[in-house]
Order: C-alpha cells, then structure tokens, then sequence
C-alpha cells in the first residue's frame, strides 16, 4: 500500500486510521505521493494556509 506521507498533517484527521496503516508491513509512505496545492495562482497557496491556521485555531498565523 502507497500512501502520502503528508497525511499525517492536522488537516487530515487521519490519526487512527494511519496509524492502523502504518503498522502494515506492506505500508510505504512516500512525500511525492502528495498532491500539493495548485501553482496557477499564488493565492491558492495563500487561502490554503489560511484555512490550515484557521481549521487549527491558530488565530495569528490566521491573520498574517
């Protein structure tokens, strides 16, 4: 099984789940399995990490 390593960010809210993925032994976790945030438009970053600060209480951040 092939998985996002990224996954394990607090937008996911996988824990469990991966954490029940993790201790396969056909798990691999792999960072060029993510599909990152759209490069068309530099705002598409900024709303992304907007939201993440936002979902994670994180008023500060949020606010930059």
């Amino acid at each position: 099984m092939y998985i996002s390593s990224r996954l394990t960010d607090s937008e996911y809210a996988a824990g469990k789940a991966l954490d029940s993925v993790r201790r396969r032994h056909d798990a691999h976790l792999d960072d060029c399995l993510h599909l990152a945030v759209s490069m068309r438009s530099f705002r598409a970053e900024n709303v992304s990490a907007f939201v993440k600060a936002l979902l994670d209480c994180e008023k500060r951040q949020a606010r930059e």
